[in-house]
């Protein structure tokens, strides 16, 4: 089989721990071409910590809305505190399609208490 098109697949019913190793690993390379499935809010929420540890300057999220599940879990709101703090230049752009309260969600709340949020 051609390895340009070999593609790693994990299971969601792989245990979480087992899973963000799967997914550290994976966003470690710079040519993978691993499909990595998140069927939970949990799952989901490992990729986006990964996301913020991985981030260099800028970290663009385009959502339906801003689920709280996933943005409201400390892993993924300390991963973004992490990202931000230390590097005034880092940003975080957020477009979402339905409109949330800001004043209540967890992600802004915690970034807002940081001094992080705008």
């Amino acid at each position: 089989m051609d390895e340009q098109k070999t593609m790693a697949v994990l299971e969601p019913e792989v245990e979480l721990d087992e899973y963000r190793q799967y997914v550290a690993t994976v966003a470690g390379k710079s040519d993978t071409k691993s499909i990595i499935l998140n069927r939970s809010p949990a799952h989901a929420a490992v990729v986006v910590a990964a996301l913020f540890r991985k981030a260099e300057k800028s970290v663009n999220i385009l959502t339906n809305r801003l689920d709280s599940l996933v943005y409201g879990s400390p892993e993924v709101m300390e991963a973004a505190e992490s990202f931000l703090v230390g590097d005034p230049t880092r940003e975080i752009i957020i477009l979402m399609e339905e409109h949330i309260d800001i004043g209540v969600h967890p992600f802004f709340a915690r970034l807002s208490k940081s001094g992080l949020a705008d």
